[in-house]
Order: structure tokens, then C-alpha cells, then sequence
């Protein structure tokens, strides 16, 4: 069934059928062979009907792959908006009064929004600003609250964000989240940790500031530095970075986060901090 899933049923919906998702003659020769069903162990690959890798070895050189320049320059954020309107709203949202809009999380991907009053410590616990800038220089920004993420120091920021060209960012401080920002410019996307005027830890992401050209040996290392550092720092969630990636993402429930606002996905409304 799994198989089936990601073949011939891919194919029929996409009314591709014709052309691929089944081994019948006239179809695209892309071909997987594996030992048994039970053992995803390829063998064997053919596309278009050559034979690019046997038995572990690739029988054929990559093609190279070329990007535009302005592909590794999509993070646009200008410096007199970032310290004149961004990043003088982390102070405000806390030092709002009454009952404001916040952003909880219920796991690590799936949030909820939850109103809470600021006056009662108990219910702004484990409360810190949470920040969507447009990063593509359209000088937009919202503020908000997240609740549950448990970082208790520092700043963490991420231009790989699902669904949408933000920048979010979720800090302790405003001086961390700035340099967090400035750090997100400077290596041209990816996802930062920053303890007030210090880079803890980076992944550089400069490809539309979402894909790292290295190899997946230094993807992977890179991204368990970037996890520890914010499990250190008080985050307990099983993958933090994913975490932050998905706030803005309307294909998981239920609140989600723009430069415009809170954006509550049930009725596609947009929210305010202000409850």
C-alpha cells in the first residue's frame, strides 16, 4: 500500500498515469528495483531508461546545477526599519496591559490561540515576543506573543519558514533578536542563535534562504549544533528549528503568524495582538 501510494496513486491524481507510476509498456522508464518488498534497500535505479546507480554505486556524474545570483539574495530586511519599528515592539507587546492574543503551542508543530491577561504572572509564563518580518524589503512586520516554546535566554531566528517569505524570530531580549536578524543577513538566510551580542550557533541556509548547497554530513551536524544550543537554553520541544519553521505555516492547526498578524486558520481571519 505504501508503494502504491507513492506511485501509481501520485500519478493518477496528478492525471499523469499515462506517463508514469507503472511498469507497462509506453510508460517513462524510471525504475526502482529493491530486493523485497519488505526491504527498501535500492539496487538498482533507472531513468529514462539508463541505468544511473547499481549495487551502491552511481554509474553516472551528476549534471551541475547552476542558480542565479539573485537567488542567494532574498533577505532584504532594512536597517532603519528593523531598529525603528520591528524591533520596538517586543517591549510594547509585554508591556501591553489587560488581555492580549497569544500563540501557544500545544506539541511541537500544532499551536492554538489563547487569550491571556499579562497583569497575572501565572498566565505570562513562559511568554516571549515573537517577530514575522517580510524579508523580502517590503518593510512589514507584526509582533506577537508565543507561549510554550521555553527558551529562557537568547534569541532564535529562521528564514526557512514553510509557506511563506517571513522571517520569525522568537527572543528573551531585543538585543539578541537583533543580532539574530543582522546574523540572518549577513550569511543570506538560514536559522541563528544569538545570546544578546553574540552568534552561539548558525546554519546557513543562503540558497533563497531556505536550501544549504553543503553536503547532508554538514547539514546534519549544523542543525544538531543550532538544536542544542536551544535545548540548553530551556527549549524541550523533539525538534526546535522545525518548530519555529512551521509558526507561519497554514497547512498545521490552528494559529499562525504573518507580517500582517495572527492568522487564524478556521476562519482565515487576521488578528491582532490586542484581545
Amino acid at each position: 500500500m505504501a508503494y502504491q501510494m507513492v506511485t501509481i496513486n501520485v500519478a493518477d491524481h496528478f492525471r499523469l498515469d499515462h506517463l508514469i507510476g507503472s511498469l507497462v509498456p509506453g510508460r517513462m522508464a524510471d525504475i526502482l528495483i529493491i530486493p523485497a518488498m519488505d526491504e527498501f534497500l535500492p539496487k538498482l535505479v533507472m531513468c529514462d531508461g539508463k541505468i544511473i546507480y547499481r549495487d551502491g554505486r552511481s554509474t553516472v556524474e551528476p549534471e551541475k546545477i547552476f542558480f542565479p545570483n539573485s537567488m542567494f539574495d532574498t533577505v532584504k530586511i532594512h536597517d532603519n526599519f528593523l531598529r525603528g519599528e520591528a524591533l520596538a515592539q517586543p517591549a510594547r507587546a509585554l508591556a501591553k496591559e489587560g488581555k492580549v492574543r497569544v500563540m501557544e503551542l500545544v506539541t511541537w508543530l500544532v499551536t492554538q490561540e489563547k487569550l491571556i491577561d499579562l497583569g497575572i504572572p501565572a498566565e505570562s509564563e513562559d511568554v516571549i515576543p515573537i517577530l514575522a518580518v517580510d524579508r523580502l524589503g517590503r518593510r512589514k512586520a507584526f509582533m506577537g506573543l508565543l507561549k510554550g516554546f521555553g527558551l529562557q535566554k537568547g534569541a532564535y531566528g529562521s528564514t526557512m519558514c514553510w509557506d511563506t517569505t517571513d522571517m520569525i524570530v522568537v527572543g528573551c531580549d531585543t538585543q539578541s533578536m537583533e543580532t539574530v536578524i543582522e546574523r540572518l543577513k549577513e550569511i543570506r538566510g538560514g536559522g541563528v542563535y544569538a545570546a544578546e551580542d553574540e552568534v552561539v550557533a548558525e546554519f546557513p541556509a543562503p540558497l533563497c534562504g531556505m536550501v544549504s548547497l553543503k553536503s547532508i554530513e554538514v547539514v546534519r551536524e549544523g542543525i544538531r549544533q543550532v538544536e542544542e544550543c536551544l535545548r540548553k537554553n530551556g527549549v524541550t520541544w523533539e525538534k526546535p528549528m522545525l518548530t519555529v519553521d512551521t509558526l507561519g505555516t497554514p497547512a498545521i492547526p490552528h494559529l499562525k503568524i504573518t507580517h500582517e498578524g495572527y492568522v487564524r486558520l478556521r476562519d482565515q481571519k487576521i488578528l491582532p495582538l490586542e484581545a
